[in-house]
Formats: C-alpha cells, structure tokens, sequence
C-alpha cells in the first residue's frame, strides 16, 4: 500500500492570550494541508440530466473523498469499471477531469428504467472493491428526422 499526500494548501494558526502580568502574547505557525488518503466506500458518483432522454448522451462525474467526506486524491481510471443497465448502448472510458474528479460519457438508446454502476476496485487502498449504482430513467428522445 503506497500513499503520496497531494499538498493543497497552506493556513496560518495564530494562538492569543494573556501572559503573565496581563500582556498580550501571541504565537504565529504557518501550516501546510495535505490532503488525507483516500476511501473507496466514501466515493460518489453522479449522471446529469436524470432523467436522460434517448438518443443524447449523458455525462457522468465520479468525486473521490477521504475517511471524513472531504474530496481526496490519486485514483488512477483503470481502478474504475463502468456497467450500463438496459437501455444504454455506449460507455466511454473513464477520464479524469482533475485531482479527485474523474468521468465518463454514456449514451442512452431507448426508454426505459435502468442504472449506471461502477466498480471502483480498492485493493490499492487497502480495501475491497465498491459497488455503486445510480437509478436512471431513460425518457423517450425526440423522434429521429429522416
């Protein structure tokens, strides 16, 4: 198991009070923020619009996060599979847009209830793979212009 902290930021504490005699004293530390590790189970992924309509396609965000729900880093896009329910007729691969935002574009090709799922195989966190799936409804496209 390998964790590499992502810095994201920098904060200043500053500490008053009142020392001996009644004088002020303070105490100033700048701190770096690191971001925490990682959590499978704490992922979460999202499809908009929902409902999608037939014959467009859909873009779908996966946002990692951390042990306390905060956004964390270094997933790779091969710990992602993406499973398409009925309805669906394309999945692309999924890409990351950033530090802890990946996505993937489906194509719905007829109406009917369905799921997106994806598999996000931990073992590189020290974990077992999660399972997450989303409710969709494909509604009906507007019919197709010969």
């Amino acid at each position: 198991l390998t964790f590499t902290p992502v810095h994201t930021g920098v904060v200043m504490l500053v500490v008053h009070w009142i020392g001996i005699g009644g004088a002020n004293e303070s105490f100033a530390q700048s701190m770096s923020i690191f971001a925490g590790m990682l959590v499978p189970s704490m992922t979460d992924f999202s499809c908009a619009p929902n409902p999608v309509r037939a014959g467009e396609v859909t873009q779908c965000t996966i946002v990692t996060r951390g042990p306390f729900g905060n956004r964390a880093a270094g997933a790779d896009v091969s710990e992602f599979e993406v499973l398409i329910g009925p309805g669906f007729s394309y999945s692309s691969a999924v890409h990351a847009k950033g530090v802890d935002e990946l996505g993937f574009v489906v194509y719905a090709e007829r109406a009917q209830e369905s799921s997106i799922s994806i598999r996000f195989r931990g073992d590189r966190w020290g974990q077992k793979s999660v399972f997450l799936q989303v409710p969709m409804v494909v509604a009906a496209g507007d019919p197709a212009m010969d």
